[in-house]
């Protein structure tokens, strides 16, 4: 009975995971899990060996390529929406290579320029972080030829269970991706800076589109969606119109970091006045800019710090409020 016990175990673990891995909804894939877990529980009632048991589970609930082709023909979009979740995975894994072969080490090169002497060759530092560079991208490739299966497998189960750290992770590599281009152009190079920073911005406005798609978050109508908010989506929309703001600074222009955070963080305390929890949202909302406010709370811009913060969380508030004044007027009579 141990042996049906372990071998049941071990391939129910295995067709849940292979079943997280596809772009079913969280509901439906719970839904799918019981069913089975009832199936093989009145299976085992008849004493039927493990491999029997299995088997006509398998053809009472079907394979995961049954099932992701039967939830195919009854939503087309769920193709629609593997495929676009293939290419985001792509784009950051290419995006998260350049940054660790290519920008970062001409960053630090840039900085540490003066370690280059008069002779025009480089010093040995710089040539041991070269090789090691070259070397650990040689050993990335051939684990991807050799072991690239169930790499990718992994990769992909964790960034299922935690898709709230793959949005977080999403949002460091494009983030630093940004800001270290926006440091290598030249200062001179505004429209190439400003480019820049609107192709990474919209880079990270697609990907956050898709992650809506893939997990069903209603995008018909903005009242739709704000209702939808939780504190991890709060937080998440908070660090993006956060972002912008910080790279407003690469400008060296008065008050736009202001200009460009007062009407956004306005209209996220608007967006949050229709969620379920709007106080908490709220909290989280505003926890970049509060840790750039800590980040600067002394020093020579400490004032500036501090009036900025104070400034863009009372236009957080500001938006709040007047959503929460219109809110009765969405509500039904009787509620």
């Amino acid at each position: 009975m141990d042996t049906t016990f372990t071998y049941l175990n071990q391939q129910k673990t295995s067709w849940k995971l292979r079943l997280s891995q596809t772009s079913i909804s969280n509901e439906d894939q719970e839904e799918l899990k019981g069913h089975l877990d009832d199936v093989i529980y009145e299976l085992s009632e008849n004493g039927l060996p493990d491999d029997e048991i299995w088997l006509l589970a398998m053809k009472r609930i079907g394979t995961i390529d049954t099932i992701e082709s039967e939830f195919g023909k009854i939503n087309p979009n769920i193709s629609f929406r593997s495929n676009c979740m293939l290419l985001v995975y792509g784009a950051l894994a290419f995006m998260f290579m350049q940054l660790i072969f290519i920008l970062l080490p001409m960053y630090l090169f840039k900085v540490y320029a003066p370690q280059i002497n008069t002779a025009g060759h480089i010093q040995p530092d710089w040539n041991i972080l070269f090789y090691g560079l070259a070397l650990t991208l040689l050993l990335l490739f051939s684990l991807i030829a050799f072991k690239g299966h169930q790499l990718i497998s992994w990769i992909k189960s964790v960034l299922t269970h935690f898709s709230a750290g793959f949005a977080f992770l999403a949002i460091t590599i494009i983030f630093s991706s940004a800001y270290l281009t926006i440091q290598l152009i030249d200062i001179h190079g505004v429209s190439f800076k400003t480019l820049s920073i609107f192709f990474y911005m919209g880079i990270m406005g697609i990907i956050s589109y898709v992650l809506c798609l893939v997990n069903k978050i209603e995008l018909r109508t903005i009242q739709a969606f704000n209702r939808r908010i939780n504190w991890k989506t709060s937080m998440l929309i908070g660090v993006f119109a956060g972002l912008s703001v910080t790279l407003g600074y690469t400008y060296h222009i008065n008050y736009l970091p202001a200009i460009i955070g007062c009407p956004l963080f306005a209209l996220i305390g608007w967006m949050l006045s229709y969620s379920k929890n709007p106080l908490t949202n709220l909290f989280t909302a505003q926890l970049y800019i509060m840790g750039l406010w800590l980040s600067g709370i002394t020093g020579e811009f400490a004032t500036v710090f501090h009036i900025y913060y104070f400034i863009v969380l009372s236009f957080l508030i500001i938006g709040y409020l007047f959503g929460r004044s219109r809110l009765p007027m969405y509500r039904p009579m009787n509620s």
